[in-house]
């Protein structure tokens, strides 16, 4: 690469960067002052006090701002390439013979950049940053309250293990209340169930402590298949739960960071629970690169047919429409892969990769057509 294009794009990159902040920022306070908005409305019964409030938006913005990232590095492709045009500058540098392949380089190296750090850094942040918003939002208001497999304060568990009396190759728990640290479980009954699904026994126990990998149950009825119940003071049953790995059973995605979703994945599925949601997830982190590139090319294509002169506002309300548009796209796309009509990988794969090609194809169309 010679010195003039090092310089160059050392230039398109700040440019870029400068118009992705701005954007960044500006989106971040609408959300944030809308998030704002709508808890002084429902918390207006409840008499929180502002500054709860506002730490409450603060908490969530993260989570909502991450989704986000695709539409502002297009948008702030648009209006870098826009404002550059509009200055002469990318008619001097093709003049040179810098062509739009070329320019655009440095802001995709920069967006996949952007993207390595959403996934490795941002999205851990988020990820901690909502799961204290949704236990700060219980605490607010906590009739609007529900998490995860917990309902009415009702907690299942289903654990697929050999480990067991019996050899049973399936344990559903199910307790009406949970301490705030999920370690002990009250009002329990635990239902055990053989290799063929057939139902061996029914436990009922007051309580249930989770400690050193085995339930503790005490007060217990326990009734074997035909056989009357039997009252016991306690029972033990060994388990591969620990408070964590329940806490980490019950969160959503949007609680999980991205080194975390293989471990849920893995646990919901060793105890044939659906992971959709999670694997969702997790493709879409991988993902994120190809995303961000595939928003660049087509800014880029939307950039150089902007007029340098008049009808502007026009135009960038149409890239603000295909910006919902995808929007649209993308959320459609992936409703169809949670509800399990279109495989994981082409709900979240399909949109990037597809807009890529068009965005190549469109743009040496441009270039050499």
């Amino acid at each position: 690469m010679s010195r003039i294009s090092v310089r160059f794009s050392t230039y398109v990159i700040g440019h870029f960067f400068k118009w992705f902040l701005v954007i960044f920022f500006g989106l971040a306070v609408i959300m944030a002052l809308g998030d704002l908005l709508e808890f002084m409305r429902q918390g207006t019964a409840e008499k929180i006090g502002i500054t709860q409030l506002m730490g409450l938006a603060l908490l969530k913005l993260p989570s909502g701002v991450q989704r986000l990232l695709p539409f502002v590095v297009f948008f702030a492709t648009i209006v870098s390439l826009w404002r550059m045009s509009r200055s002469s500058e990318l008619i001097a540098a093709r003049s040179l013979g810098i062509s739009a392949k070329q320019f655009i380089q440095p802001i995709i190296l920069v967006a996949i950049a952007i993207a390595v750090v959403k996934v490795a850094v941002f999205n851990p942040i988020a990820a901690s940053t909502y799961k204290k918003f949704i236990t700060r939002e219980a605490e607010l208001f906590p009739f609007h309250h529900t998490t995860g497999q917990i309902n009415a304060n009702r907690l299942w568990l289903r654990e697929a293990s050999n480990s067991s009396p019996g050899d049973h190759s399936a344990t559903i728990i199910h307790a009406h209340s949970t301490t705030p640290d999920l370690a002990e479980l009250r009002l329990v009954t635990v239902m055990q169930f053989d290799r063929e699904g057939n139902f061996t026994s029914r436990l009922d126990a007051q309580r249930a402590i989770l400690q050193d990998g085995r339930w503790h149950f005490s007060e217990v009825s326990r009734t074997l298949t035909g056989q009357v119940p039997q009252p016991s003071p306690d029972f033990i049953l060994p388990t591969e739960f620990t408070p964590e790995k329940i806490s980490l059973s019950l969160s959503i995605p949007e609680t999980l960071s991205f080194w975390e979703l293989p471990t849920m994945i893995g646990l919901n599925e060793n105890a044939g629970l659906p992971a959709l949601p999670q694997r969702m997830a997790w493709q879409n982190e991988w993902a994120t690169p190809v995303l961000f590139t595939a928003m660049i090319l087509i800014g880029t294509i939307f950039s150089l047919r902007l007029p340098r002169r008049g009808k502007v506002g026009m135009t960038i309300g149409i890239g603000i429409g295909i910006g919902f548009i995808f929007y649209f796209i993308i959320n459609l796309i992936q409703a169809f892969g949670l509800s399990g009509r279109i495989p994981v990988v082409l709900a979240v794969w399909s949109f990037p990769v597809a807009t890529c090609m068009v965005g190549i194809a469109l743009l040496l169309h441009l270039e050499d057509g």
